[in-house]
């Protein structure tokens, strides 16, 4: 899970909360909430790393 640790919508410790939840692990990426539009190529690491752990 990409937490985005400038977002003002969701805070970081309820991204946080939600990863661990979750069963993910919580990558931070510096910006706000975004993150596809704002920084894709992060966004699609986690998204491959998503991928090979479920496989």
């Amino acid at each position: 899970m990409a937490v985005a640790n400038e977002s003002l919508l969701i805070s970081q410790p309820l991204q946080r909360r939600m990863a661990e939840h979750a069963g993910s692990t919580g990558i931070e990426i510096k910006n706000g909430h975004m993150l596809p539009m704002t920084n894709p190529d992060e966004v699609a690491e986690v998204i491959a790393l998503a991928v090979e752990a479920v496989n």
